[in-house]
């Protein structure tokens, strides 16, 4: 709704207004029910199959930004708002309605993989559920680890929402930018991102995918960083190593806290570490437009968001150390 009536508004206050419910409601569904419900519906292959899930976001938003160029074009940017507002309706609230449900047992399935964590479990201890309770996470230095490694890495991804301006800002053209988007895009789906991360967290281990994440992410800034001498495919380059550290700002914490804290309290556990990608988000945003209007250059934004890399990579291989202290 708060999307549909950007196309009625006249003045600014508004447009801050709907501006705020959108957050608040893309927060819920990406960073807070889709990690959840894929958590309750897959007990084995978890990453892959959030990876899987996370990588369709990408691919949604490939489409509909052709869509709505195309819209624009054709009955003007009000109409579209509205038009969009209708379609995403139209798309989301019958399935979330009377098609997904939060747990398998509300249609009475198991989750993919329960029986053998089950038998697995079993052979234990006979404990079904591993991990702490949140007022035990809540105490110990892992839990503000995690909530450091969460703030810093959604603060860190913001800047993607910077690439076609620096694109233009060193001299590309405006249809370079766009590419410059696509490969972003690319690099989040079906260069690897969302859905590799998720793989090799299965197959080698968080810490495997960590590297692979926001390493990628890392050689990706420093790629756009000198593009401007290496040229084109360089900038290419750059954009699509950086989707695949952005694409770990979604698939990486959940997987973290779940490994650090197990699956007992995990939910309300994830849901108030997730809070700090949020924040992480909305002063990123902020923060990195105003160092290029007030330095007339992204270099030193890029330079911030290596340490902002380097300070989740370190926060996250703490707090993974930390947990062999919490005793479960």
């Amino acid at each position: 709704m708060a999307f549909g009536l950007m196309g009625t508004y006249n003045s600014v206050i508004p447009f801050y207004i709907s501006g705020v419910a959108l957050g608040i409601g893309s927060t819920f569904l990406i960073y807070g029910s889709i990690p959840l419900i894929m958590n309750n519906w897959f007990k084995a292959k978890a990453g892959t199959s959030l990876g899987f899930a996370m990588a369709f976001m990408g691919v949604g938003g490939a489409i509909f930004a052709q869509v709505t160029g195309i819209l624009i074009e054709s009955i003007g940017w009000r109409q579209t708002y509205m038009a969009l507002g209708v379609i995403v309706a139209l798309l989301i609230l019958p399935f979330t309605i009377f098609v997904i449900r939060s747990k398998p047992e509300q249609l009475n399935m198991k989750a993919y993989g329960e029986d053998e964590v089950d038998v697995e479990n079993t052979k234990v201890d006979k404990t079904p559920a591993t991990g702490v309770e949140k007022r035990t996470a809540l105490k110990s230095p892992a839990f503000y680890l995690v909530l450091l490694f969460t703030g810093l890495f959604g603060l860190a991804s913001t800047v993607s929402f910077h690439v076609p301006n620096f694109v233009e800002s060193i001299g590309f053209t405006a249809a370079m930018a766009a590419t410059g988007v696509t490969c972003v895009t690319i690099g989040q789906t079906g260069g690897g991102g969302e859905f590799m991360l998720g793989a090799i967290n299965d197959k080698f281990g968080v810490k495997s995918a960590l590297f692979v994440g926001i390493g990628g992410g890392m050689i990706g800034v420093v790629a756009l960083m000198i593009s401007d001498s290496f040229g084109i495919g360089m900038l290419y380059l750059g954009a699509l190593l950086f989707g695949i550290g952005f694409s770990g700002s979604t698939l990486l914490p959940p997987v973290v806290i779940r490994e650090v804290f197990g699956g007992r309290d995990y939910a309300s556990i994830y849901t108030t570490i997730m809070s700090a990608s949020t924040l992480g988000v909305a002063v990123g945003t902020t923060l990195f437009s105003y160092l290029y209007d007030a330095s007339g250059s992204y270099y030193i934004v890029f330079i911030i968001v290596i340490i902002l890399f380097v300070g989740t990579i370190s926060s996250s291989l703490f707090s993974l150390n930390w947990k062999r202290k919490l005793n479960y």
